[in-house]
């Protein structure tokens, strides 16, 4: 199910920290691994972010959060000017 719901590179998915940490934390991790913060989340930590590398889900579930693909339109088109 992890695997279905992983975002492709270049896509959008949704960070889902499951042990309460808050912006900072999400905002670091996307920063090391080139992630680009679109919007925020639905709740405290939760961003939503452009993945510029697949495989990162299981990434994110060992530190603690879910990082689970979400449709285009949540988060508006992606900058024509950036390689993906």
């Amino acid at each position: 199910m992890l695997v279905a719901l992983s975002p492709a590179e270049g896509g959008a998915a949704i960070y889902l920290p499951l042990d309460g940490s808050g912006a900072a934390h999400t905002v670091a991790w996307s920063r090391q691994r080139g992630a680009e913060v679109v919007a925020p989340g639905p709740y405290e930590g939760a961003f939503i972010l452009r993945i510029p590398q697949g495989h990162l889900a299981m990434e994110a579930l060992r530190q603690g959060a879910l990082l689970i693909s979400v449709p285009e339109f949540l988060c508006g088109s992606p900058d024509p000017s950036k390689k993906t």
